[in-house]
């Protein structure tokens, strides 16, 4: 909650010092009004209020969070679309989704997370959010050691300064590797994905070659 509502913070703030509106990153409405620079991000007792319930109902690991945090990051510093009070849910619950397919064995499913977010969000809602971040990260749910232990240890020095205690151990090399190789298997797949739906758009290349 409390990086959650520091990289909210930092948006705010770029936005009222004159920096562009960024893409909306979801409208089931079809609304697509930016958000307005002055919104004041929620509190971290807010923040907690909506994770709580929807960690606990969803059947992530604490690990799986941590990886969701560099999906949130990796959004908002790649493609320009940062948490504010008008996305954080959904881009929460996004994250969340896409880090548990790539770090559990047994993560929950897309309805699951949508029967966790009470009603705000259907499953086609869900599958749409999901189409939708993998898109604007460019497929890249990749994460390595290095990544995820600097994520852990500035997540640990942020709760130290606001005095809030870390409920999440460093993982062992052993579980690292295991990760690592879990996070390699899925990118693949990501990567496989993404051409299938530019062919499904665009239709297959034209070859170069020329028949002789």
């Amino acid at each position: 909650a409390c990086y959650l509502q520091d990289r909210m913070e930092a948006a705010r703030q770029l936005l009222a010092d004159g920096a562009a509106p960024p893409p909306v990153f979801f409208a089931p409405s079809g609304a697509s009004s930016a958000p307005a620079a002055d919104e004041d991000p929620p509190t971290e007792d807010e923040i907690f209020d909506y994770l709580s319930p929807l960690y606990y109902n969803s059947d992530v690991s604490a690990q799986c969070v941590v990886g969701a945090l560099v999906y949130i990051e990796r959004l908002f510093v790649h493609a320009g679309v940062p948490p504010l009070k008008s996305n954080w849910r959904q881009v929460v619950l996004t994250a969340l989704v896409l880090a548990a397919k790539v770090w559990d064995d047994t993560g929950s499913s897309n309805a699951e997370f949508a029967d966790a977010s009470g009603t705000a969000y259907a499953v086609g809602d869900v599958n749409a959010m999901e189409q939708r971040f993998l898109h604007l990260i460019e497929y890249n749910v990749a994460i390595t050691r290095q990544l995820y232990t600097r994520i852990y240890f500035e997540l640990r020095e942020l709760c130290e300064r606001r005095e809030v205690q870390l409920p999440l151990r460093p993982l062992s090399v052993a579980e690292l590797d295991t990760i690592e190789r879990r996070v390699e298997t899925t990118q693949k797949f990501s990567k496989s994905f993404a051409r299938r739906r530019l062919v499904a758009k665009f239709g297959r290349p034209k070859s170069s070659l020329r028949p002789r």
